[in-house]
């Protein structure tokens, strides 16, 4: 969603605000809508219990609002409008279905049948085509658990649905999409694929626990780098294992309709997941050794996400903010302008929500750049310093 320019006059900036102004408004309305049904939801829990759809279909109608504030931006009460939506999911997840699972059904494919009937089912083997209301409840699950990881960042709290990783992520995304799974393949949904996201969930984690070991003035540091070990293992062998695949470029027909082609590409999301990949070894990096842009590590990692974002055409840039972001703080003087170049080349389009934040973000923490301890200062720092914690999904 953005706002283009009909007439460059004084006013122009004043009718855009007032534009904005209104979505905002509309958006609080179905909130206060949605609100009244979930409150019609507890009223009649003791007399009449809601079904698993009608709680689907609210939590679907959360997660709708919820992706018109990440288009709004800073401005949006994103924080206080997740916990109804994680209440809900938990709720739904709670009512697995135990009798699918004696039959042979994993954890989310019970959920998931527990809702209603697939469309088709595969006789023996457990495969379906999922109804409009299971895959939606699909969609928004894996939805909730990237917003979640990322959200963590922000607000340096362990993400709420990390527990549930196991159950809903698929072991393996390779980038491709299998309509009769009931795991998740997150390339399929937010164009990164689940191991990364799951590496960032831990070292939110990570970071949740430090900063309590520190209050509890107990911190190991070898403790610490032990916990990193791990995780800094799997997105080292996530990286080489893409990187051994070269990837490859979309045939020609494909590039000239690029924005409007929904179908998964294998290629498309390896660049994704790459830039997603070095970003969240930044961020390791920042949460075991401190802010320091001179480390090794921190100049690599951005230069490698700098030379891959060459490559991204400018329509995509939304779906990276927060990689963008990360390294965009992290980056040097001699690096501000290949960051700057990415946000002239979106054109005439007046970005507001994500993109705009992260633009403002980059320049208020490059103002104060000699100025950041290596001790105090973090990531979530940079996320609050326009004055709130920003939500970048």
């Amino acid at each position: 969603m953005a706002l283009t320019d009909a007439d460059s006059g004084e006013e122009s900036a004043d009718c855009k605000q007032l534009r904005w102004k209104e979505v905002e408004q509309q958006t609080n309305k179905c909130f206060d809508s949605i609100r009244s049904d979930m409150l019609a939801l507890d009223l009649n829990s003791e007399s009449t219990p809601a079904t698993k759809l009608e709680r689907v279909e609210i939590m679907e109608s959360v997660v709708q609002v919820l992706i018109l504030e990440m288009v709004l931006g800073k401005s949006a009460p994103w924080n206080s409008h997740l916990p109804p939506a994680f209440a809900l999911f938990e709720e739904i997840m709670a009512c697995s279905g135990p009798s699918y699972q004696d039959q042979g059904q994993s954890k989310f494919a019970s959920v998931l049948l527990g809702i209603g009937q697939p469309l088709w089912t595969k006789r023996g083997h457990g495969s379906h085509i999922w109804s409009p209301d299971q895959a939606g409840f699909r969609f928004c699950a894996g939805f909730l658990i990237f917003v979640d990881a990322v959200a963590s960042t922000s607000i340096q709290e362990t993400p709420t649905l990390l527990k549930y990783h196991p159950d809903i992520l698929a072991r393996i995304d390779e980038g491709t999409s299998v309509v009769s799974d009931a795991e998740i393949r997150l390339s399929s949904i937010v164009g990164c694929r689940n191991w990364v996201i799951r590496s960032i969930a831990e070292i939110s984690a990570l970071d949740s626990w430090k900063r309590g070991q520190i209050e509890a003035n107990s911190l190991s540091v070898v403790d610490l780098v032990d916990r990193a070990s791990g995780i800094a293992n799997g997105l080292r062998n996530g990286i080489l294992e893409i990187q051994n695949c070269p990837i490859a470029g979309s045939p020609p027909y494909l590039n000239h309709h690029a924005p409007f082609d929904m179908r998964p590409s294998p290629s498309a999301s390896s660049k994704s997941t790459l830039i997603w990949a070095y970003a969240a070894q930044l961020y390791l990096t920042v949460v075991v050794s401190g802010w320091q842009l001179s480390n090794t590590e921190v100049r690599a990692n951005v230069a490698q996400i700098i030379e891959l974002f060459q490559t991204v055409p400018s329509y995509q840039l939304r779906a990276l903010a927060w990689p963008l972001c990360v390294a965009g703080c992290l980056a040097l003087e001699s690096e501000e302008s290949s960051f700057m170049t990415l946000f002239s080349n979106q054109g005439k389009v007046c970005t507001a929500g994500a993109l705009d934040d992260v633009r403002q973000i980059l320049e208020q923490v490059w103002q104060i750049r000699t100025t950041l301890h290596a001790s105090t200062w973090n990531l979530a720092s940079c996320f609050s310093i326009l004055g709130s914690p920003v939500l970048l999904a």
